[in-house]
C-alpha cells in the first residue's frame, strides 16, 4: 500500500505549505493506492517512476481492472523541479464513491495528466504551479454510457520572511465538466467550478509549528 505520486500536497499537515488542502487534492487526484511500483534513474536529472495498482483510494480491486500511472520527473539541483504523470484505468467505487458503480458492473475508463512545477529562486521564496486534467467514459450499471472532465488549477507561494515565521498563500480553481449522461464525474452533480484564496500565516518554535489561516 502506498500513497498516490500525484499532488503536490500529502497526506501529513505538517508536510504542507497551508494547514488545508486544495480541491485538488480533495477531488482531482487519487488519494492512495494499492500495488507495486519502481523507480529508476535516467541521468543526473531525470528519473522516472512507473506502477500497476488496484484503483483509486483503494486496496482491494472493485472491479477486476488495474490502473498503470507513469511519472517523468526532472530535477535542477534545489532550484527547480518539473514532474509530469499519467495514470490511467477502468475504475469502480474507490473512484466516484460508493455504489457509483457496483463490484462487478461496468466501469468508467479514467485518464489523469498531472503537471507539477516547483522553483525556489531564493532560500525563502517558493513557488509552485499544479495542474491537472482528467477524463471518464463508460458505462455503469442502469445508467448506460457516461462521460465528463474535471480541471484542477492551483497556484502557491510561500515566503520564509524570519527563521520563526512565514507566510504561504493559495488560489485555486476546480471545474467538473459533466458530458454524456450528465455525468460529472468528481462530486456527481451538474457543471461545478470551485474557487478560493487561501492565506496562512506561520510560527516555529523548537518543536512546535503553529498556523493561522
Amino acid at each position: 500500500i502506498f500513497a498516490t505520486p500525484f499532488g503536490y500536497e500529502v497526506i501529513e499537515s505538517s508536510s504542507n505549505d497551508n494547514y488545508s488542502r486544495s480541491f485538488n487534492f480533495a477531488l482531482g487526484v487519487p488519494l492512495y493506492h494499492a500495488g507495486v511500483r519502481g523507480t529508476t534513474t535516467l541521468n543526473g536529472k531525470w528519473s522516472l517512476q512507473a506502477g500497476i495498482v488496484n484503483g483509486w483510494n483503494n486496496i482491494a480491486d472493485d472491479n477486476n481492472a488495474k490502473s498503470i500511472y507513469a511519472q517523468l520527473t526532472y530535477k535542477a539541483g534545489t532550484k527547480f523541479t518539473n514532474i509530469l504523470g499519467w495514470m490511467g484505468g477502468a475504475e469502480g467505487t474507490g473512484a466516484f464513491g460508493a455504489g457509483v458503480p457496483t463490484a462487478g458492473a461496468g466501469g468508467v475508463t479514467l485518464n489523469l495528466f498531472d503537471w507539477q512545477a516547483i522553483l525556489t529562486p531564493t532560500d525563502k521564496l517558493k513557488l509552485v504551479g499544479w495542474f491537472t486534467y482528467g477524463g471518464a467514459a463508460g458505462s455503469i450499471q442502469n445508467v448506460g454510457k457516461v462521460s465528463g472532465n474535471w480541471v484542477g488549477m492551483t497556484g502557491i507561494a510561500r515566503y520564509q520572511v524570519t527563521p520563526s515565521f512565514a507566510w504561504a498563500a493559495r488560489i485555486e480553481q476546480f471545474e467538473d465538466l459533466p458530458g454524456t449522461g450528465g455525468f460529472a464525474p468528481r462530486l456527481g452533480l451538474g457543471y461545478s467550478n470551485l474557487k478560493s484564496y487561501t492565506l496562512t500565516l506561520e510560527y516555529t518554535k523548537k518543536n512546535l509549528v503553529s498556523r493561522l489561516e
